[in-house]
């Protein structure tokens, strides 16, 4: 006796089976013309690909002998549960306040024309940033010569910095 399933997806979902010559065909989840509901051969019950498109949540069974619903449920229920721990497993790793993001900021190393900063792409770690001036590979071996400054603008309530390089000048003498 055939069994209804409904296709919960938003777009239409075909599934064939060539060994007992099924194709079928539903309409998006909630067609108005009901034809997000097909019945289904009991061959489908022992199909393996079937089943992992009900396990996934793409089909779900609506009517069926409670033999074919037991087993369905039961293969159901197993890879949710395996699912929902794999999800769980992953969550408890991820550490929202590590702030371990790439973040692309420009070279601050001296470029060939006064007062204009390198300017090449470099890849600093979210939070490193403000541990040391973000350098490209050309200029990383001036990273001692740079100062953290504050500028007077504000951001967000703070003194925005900025990396400058510091350069020994002349030496100035005052009179006394």
């Amino acid at each position: 006796m055939p069994f209804a399933v409904r296709n919960l997806e938003a777009g239409r979902a075909v599934f064939s089976d060539p060994t007992h010559n099924i194709a079928l065909e539903w309409s998006g989840a909630g067609d108005i013309d009901g034809n997000d509901i097909q019945q289904v051969p009991d061959e489908l019950a022992q199909n393996v690909n079937f089943l992992r498109a009900v396990q996934k949540g793409i089909f779900a069974v609506e009517e069926a002998d409670e033999a074919i619903r037991a087993a369905l449920d039961k293969q159901t229920t197993s890879w949710r549960r395996k699912s929902d721990e794999a999800k769980e497993a992953s969550a408890a790793v991820i550490d929202p306040e590590a702030r371990n993001d790439l973040v692309q900021m420009e070279c601050v190393g001296p470029s060939q024309r006064a007062g204009v900063n390198c300017g090449t792409a470099v890849l600093v770690r979210e939070k490193v940033i403000g541990e040391k001036p973000p350098l490209c590979e050309r200029h990383k071996k001036l990273v001692n010569e740079y100062v953290m400054t504050q500028t007077d603008k504000i951001v967000d309530g703070k003194a925005e910095t900025k990396w400058v390089r510091a350069v020994q000048g002349a030496r100035e003498f005052q009179q006394v």
